[in-house]
């Protein structure tokens, strides 16, 4: 029941990241909620639960963008694999050490995403502060939906007919 709970959620996260995140934008840059969700989904459920999910909200998202085609898929699998095996050796009490985390994930994220776009694109330095923009603006958005996933998550619900 959990795991449809968390893909059912998935499916709809992944139907906001398709059309609202892009009124979102700023600079060009939409805010790419499936980073905060991987890692939701990776720390609440186990390694083989966790990478299904990933993999199947990550294809349906690849198949949205052919150009990127199993790019996203690949990368958010990889996010995976790292926050379960890492995600219990920090801190989760203080916010300093949860924000150098949450940076360093974006950053193993959005880096290769942006040599996989210059190759096929191609490279210039707007693409660079392009870049910066974008990781600074995902931290950002990173945090803030991870904390609301978890007040969502502690939430109950309860419906009397």
């Amino acid at each position: 029941m959990r795991l449809i709970k968390f893909f059912l959620s998935g499916v709809l996260l992944l139907y906001l990241q398709i059309l609202f995140a892009p009124k979102l934008a700023i600079l060009g840059v939409v805010p790419f909620f499936l980073i905060p969700y991987v890692i939701f989904v990776s720390i609440h459920l186990g390694l083989l639960e966790s990478t299904i999910i990933t993999f199947l909200i990550g294809l349906s998202f690849d198949l949205i963008n052919p150009l990127l085609l199993g790019a996203n898929t690949f990368l958010l699998l990889l996010l995976t694999y790292f926050v379960q095996r890492y995600h219990a050796t920090v801190n989760k009490d203080k916010f300093i050490p949860i924000l150098i985390n949450i940076s360093i994930i974006n950053v193993f994220y959005f880096i290769p995403l942006v040599f996989i776009r210059t190759v096929i694109i191609e490279f210039n330095a707007a693409v660079f502060y392009l870049f910066l923009v974008e990781l600074i603006y995902n931290i950002a958005i990173t945090i803030v939906s991870l904390y609301l996933f978890t007040i969502i998550h502690k939430l109950k619900l309860v419906i009397d007919v």
